[in-house]
This record gives C-alpha cells, structure tokens and sequence, in this order.
C-alpha cells in the first residue's frame, strides 16, 4: 500500500482497495490499524466529503524505505528461481484474470433485480 501512496502523497481509500484489488471495507480495517500504529494518518478529502485520503507518517515512510530493497530481493530471488521470462508470464497472467474480474465485477454492480424477471440478474424493463 505504501508505493500506492507514495505515488501522488496520498490517496483515497477507494483507490487504495481497488488498486490492491481487496474490498473497500477490509482496505479500511487495514488503514485502521496502520494509523493505530502510526504508519498513515487519516484525513477526510478537501475535494469530497464522503472520501478519506491516506497519507503516510514519517514513521510510515521509514518502514516502507526498509522493507522496499526486501521486496526487491524477494522479486529477484522469484525470477532467479522460475526464470524471468516465466514471472513476466505469470505477472501478465495473474493482471489479465484481475482486469477480467474487475470487469465482471463492474458490470454484476449495474444490475438491478426486477423481481418480475424469469431470472435474477435480468436487467429491469423500462
């Protein structure tokens, strides 16, 4: 979450979840917990009330400079192990399933029940 929000200085929960591909409200059960630890702060959006922006505390910011090289580390020894080639095939497939899934997802969001329908998911008659 950390490169998420050190890509613009902060970003709005909704974003964040949608970007980690979780659910909003578990995004903000995390987000909870790592302002408890003092990692982000919490503030609502100047532009939208509805809205909180994460921000990354300093404290936030030191954690993420440590564990950055890990993660580095851990993606090369990854690409040590299966071949290069291989993880770009495999990262290429997993973004592929995740953008076909946030697709259906969006459309299931736009269908409305008609309890009228033959079947659940028919969308209302006008």
């Amino acid at each position: 979450m950390s490169m998420q929000t050190d890509e613009v200085g902060s970003a709005p929960v909704n974003a964040l979840a949608e970007r980690l591909d979780i659910e909003r409200t578990a995004m903000g059960k995390m987000v909870g917990f790592l302002e408890r630890d003092g990692f982000v702060t919490i503030k609502p959006s100047p532009t939208d009330g509805r809205s909180r922006l994460v921000e990354l505390t300093n404290e936030g910011r030191r954690l993420h400079d440590k564990a950055a090289p890990l993660w580095s580390e851990a993606q090369r020894k990854f690409e040590e192990l299966n071949g290069v080639k291989n993880a770009a095939e495999l990262r290429k497939r997993l973004r592929n399933i995740v953008t076909a899934m946030r697709r259906r997802h969006r459309k299931s969001e736009h269908r409305i029940v008609d309890c009228n329908a033959k079947t659940p998911f028919a969308p209302r008659r006008a």
